[in-house]
């Protein structure tokens, strides 16, 4: 992958929460930021919490642009469910919402590296 990307200053590595991901792209990569999979996290949540409105607020949240409206909407987050507030902050909004990323995120996808790396740290 650093041969067909290069390094490239506006990129960031985005995956589930597999540590050997993050672990092998910290080597390769080690300027690069890593976020995390809303689509995985979504998942979590709707499996942990179980609750239809955490689900809903956590997908306004991660698509907001803004900073003040993913604040809002954390906001009624942490009135409706103060564990999955905090369990989403611990995590770092840098690493799952659109208004706090450090870069401009899903402008380019694969998956297929995904698999690759699972099975390269396994």
């Amino acid at each position: 992958m650093l041969l067909l990307v290069g390094s490239p200053e506006d990129c960031m590595i985005i995956s589930d929460h597999h540590l050997g991901i993050k672990a092998a792209m910290e080597k390769v990569y080690p300027n690069v930021p890593h976020g995390y999979c809303v689509f995985h996290m979504a998942l979590n949540i709707k499996n942990d919490y179980r609750r239809k409105d955490v689900s809903l607020l956590f997908k306004q949240a991660w698509k907001a642009y803004r900073k003040s409206e993913f604040k809002e909407v954390m906001l009624e987050m942490m009135k409706v469910n103060r564990v999955a507030f905090q369990d989403l902050m611990n995590v770092g909004p840098e690493r799952w919402s659109r208004a706090y990323s450090l870069v401009r995120r899903y402008r380019l996808m694969t998956y297929s590296i995904v698999e690759s790396m699972i099975s390269v740290s396994n």
